[in-house]
């Protein structure tokens, strides 16, 4: 069996999108500056940076090969199963996006201490 992606290029096309517009997300997110944060050093960044990267890569595999390597874990129908999965992501992101905008800077993307915080 073969996944639903693989099968129907068009539904492959549309998750694609998504998980580039979900990146492009993210991306901008993380460039954004938190007044008063303090800042990581630069290997504490480049080494978040290196896990996040191999997580992705290996999420993305695992999604892919998922059928081929668990085949009982077909679900039927499967387009039914992959419109599900979508609406599923897309209120995710919508999700995510939405608190993006909504809380603004008090949202971290990555870590950062604030140093405006009072001590108890």
């Amino acid at each position: 069996m073969k996944p639903y992606l693989v099968v129907h290029p068009a539904a492959g096309t549309l998750y694609a999108i998504t998980l580039v517009g979900w990146a492009l997300i993210e991306l901008h997110q993380s460039v954004q500056r938190r007044e008063g944060a303090t800042q990581l050093d630069p290997s504490t960044r480049g080494a978040g940076r290196l896990i996040y990267g191999a997580v992705a890569i290996l999420a993305v595999t695992l999604v892919v090969s998922a059928l081929t390597i668990v085949p009982a874990a077909v679900i039927r129908p499967s387009v039914v199963a992959f419109a599900i999965g979508m609406v599923i992501l897309w209120a995710g992101l919508g999700l995510r996006f939405c608190a993006f905008k909504t809380l603004g800077a008090s949202v971290p993307s990555r870590h950062s201490a604030s140093t405006s915080r009072s001590k108890s």
